[in-house]
């Protein structure tokens, strides 16, 4: 008897990269016992990292499993993997590919019967990546309450999520949105919150602009959960044309943002900003400022090195 294949680390024990059978990654979703599938998956992830196997490839075996994972923690690695993927790993030409049939089955799916927390998770799947004008209506319908879905529980702070998504999918009543949510929000901080992330989601450039340039000043930077969020927006991957200028600046404040800021804001600040990128481009920088910098903060530059691992993987995965 000579098996299919054999399965690595089904206990999850093990550490490191295990080879794959790239002919049978269409079968991980089978494997019944929980621990075995979801590192599987893990596996499969890390694999592809390495350029064993395609991110297209992967993107597939992901999408095709979390419509019937039934694990709540299987599906949110699936959920952030088919993200990640679709963002930093798939070419600009096959992301228009699979748009709309991944919008249309990430939507079918999260209508379905399902736990709501399973539910939520397949949800912000699906406002990460519906960016087709079609997907776009879905999330104003859904923001509006034109589209009700059974056990999908959205609070104050998903609503706004949502109507800042919006704004930078540049719907057409943007404004009314961010107007009409604005008239929403109970909570004082959060409406105080809201009305300081406004000009990072402005769809004039120059506002962003100004909004980013303000980031530099150690003043504007206190509430640093917000000034993570602002330059999530900011450096959005449908923005990244406009916002791409400011990394070089963004790297040169690192140290003073260390030294200014709490000890895990570093990370964040680069995370939020150059750790969203996946262009040549930002690579060149990245390279740029290392190079010039060769006796940098080690501290700061491993997590420099962390948050852009993606970026500088993506330069011979997008190859």
């Amino acid at each position: 008897f000579k098996p299919g294949q054999v399965l690595y680390n089904i206990n999850g024990f093990g550490y490191g990269v295990f080879p794959i059978y790239k002919d049978k990654i269409d079968s991980y979703k089978l494997i019944s016992d929980e621990v075995s599938r979801g590192y599987q998956f893990i596996n499969l992830y890390e694999n592809m990292l390495l350029g064993t196997v395609s991110p297209k490839d992967s993107f597939h075996v992901f999408l095709d499993a979390i419509k019937t994972e039934k694990n709540e923690l299987i599906v949110n690695y699936l959920s952030g993997r088919i993200q990640n993927i679709y963002w930093t790993f798939l070419t600009k030409k096959q992301r228009d590919e699979i748009q709309i049939s991944t919008e249309e089955n990430v939507m079918l799916l999260f209508q379905k019967d399902l736990p709501k927390n399973i539910k939520k998770t397949l949800f912000n799947l699906y406002q990460s990546i519906a960016i087709s004008e079609s997907g776009r209506e879905n999330l104003y319908k859904i923001w509006k309450g034109e589209i009700k879905i059974n056990q999908l529980f959205l609070n104050e702070n998903n609503l706004t999520s949502l109507a800042f998504q919006l704004a930078v999918l540049q719907h057409p009543k943007t404004k009314e949105i961010l107007a009409t949510q604005e008239t929403k929000i109970s909570n004082p901080d959060q409406l105080e919150r809201f009305q300081w992330l406004l000009p990072a989601v402005s769809g004039d450039v120059n506002v962003r602009n100004d909004f980013m340039k303000a980031l530099f000043d150690k003043k504007n930077r206190e509430k640093e959960s917000w000034v993570q969020s602002g330059l999530g927006y900011i450096h959005h991957p449908l923005r990244q044309n406009q916002s791409v200028k400011f990394l070089p600046e963004i790297l040169n404040n690192l140290e003073e943002v260390q030294l200014t800021g709490d000890i895990f804001f570093p990370k964040g600040w680069l995370a939020s900003s150059i750790g969203q990128y996946s262009s040549q481009k930002a690579y060149d920088i990245l390279t740029n400022f290392v190079n010039e910098n060769p006796d940098y903060n080690p501290i700061l530059l491993k997590k420099l090195y962390q948050t852009t691992d993606d970026l500088t993987r993506a330069q011979n995965i997008k190859k």
